[in-house]
């Protein structure tokens, strides 16, 4: 758990960064339209990588056939998701596509590199079960 507490630490810290570094910019030269859809690009990403930490926590302890069940029906679940919010915010909002398209690719690489690196933090950690095996007697 304590490795889930220093994830969160650190994408309240990437998040913060991108706020500091962006927020000026995209107020002084951008409309509220081009605001709006950055903001949602970084919720929905935001969403998709906490979702995703959760899922490798659950699979945690888990063997290793379930745990990477739970891991790739997540990400896929996941991507899945990602895509259907995207088609309905683009054919029911007037939201600005370009800027939402690009959004969702920086904060999703930025969360993906955070993500990765919770996994390889956890991974050493992990005692895999014996399936099959009785340890009872």
């Amino acid at each position: 758990m304590g490795e889930f507490t220093g994830f969160l630490k650190q994408l309240g810290i990437a998040l913060a960064g991108t706020f500091a570094i962006g927020s000026y910019p995209l107020y002084a030269y951008g409309d509220p339209g081009l605001v709006l859809s950055v903001a949602v690009g970084c919720g929905i990403c935001t969403a998709n990588v906490l979702a995703g930490s959760l899922s490798i926590l659950l699979g945690f302890d888990k063997p290793n056939q379930d745990f990477l069940k739970i891991l790739f029906g997540g990400m896929l679940a996941r991507m899945m998701v990602i895509g259907i919010l995207v088609f309905v915010l683009i054919k029911l909002t007037s939201i600005q596509v370009f800027s939402l398209i690009l959004s969702l690719f920086v904060f999703y690489v930025l969360f993906q590199i955070l993500e990765i690196r919770f996994l390889m933090r956890c991974l050493p950690g992990r005692q895999i079960p014996k399936e099959g095996v009785r340890t009872d007697g």
